[in-house]
């Protein structure tokens, strides 16, 4: 009997929901190669300082 009374969400509001499931998962999946490319990048940057700096080093040692 109580189940008569229990709306159904129509096919719109289940299309909602689809759309609304898919969107947060294509975003979560964004935000994890963003991630994961971010660091790759900044792995990179502190690999070039490092060597920028060893040859700074080198360069003051040759010039005194």
């Amino acid at each position: 009997m109580l189940q008569d009374f229990v709306p159904r969400p129509s096919n719109v509001h289940r299309s909602l929901l689809v759309a609304l499931s898919l969107s947060a998962g294509a975003g979560w999946g964004s935000y994890a190669i963003v991630r994961r490319t971010s660091a790759a990048v900044e792995h990179q940057l502190r690999d070039q300082v490092t060597s920028l700096q060893t040859a700074q080093t080198r360069l003051v040692a040759e010039q005194t």
